[in-house]
């Protein structure tokens, strides 16, 4: 197995927070077309220097990709459009690493 990660931003450009069931669809697709899994972590808090140093990493989604190592490119593949369409529907707009 290889697993993958990445961060999506989990609140909207105009405040919105974006529901951790959205990404849903997504696992649904990992688990049935590649018996992967997909986990999706929500931190709330952004990371920060210090007790109260600045904010460096804003709240946001951690994506744990999982799947066989001859199949992750393949899912990585069906996996960033949804994404992508998850992030337009929630108009965030970030590049889509592979």
């Amino acid at each position: 197995m290889t697993t993958r990660t990445r961060q999506i931003p989990s609140i909207t450009s105009d405040g919105t927070n974006i529901p951790a069931d959205a990404f849903d669809p997504i696992g649904q697709m990992v688990v049935d077309d590649f018996d992967g899994n997909l986990l999706v972590l929500r931190h709330e808090g952004g990371l920060r220097f210090g007790d109260d140093g600045p904010e460096i990493v804003p709240p946001h989604f951690h994506l744990e990709l999982q799947a066989d190592d001859g199949l992750i490119d393949d899912v990585i593949n069906a996996v960033n459009p949804m994404i992508e369409e998850l992030l337009t529907k929630s108009r965030i707009k970030i590049p889509v690493a592979s």
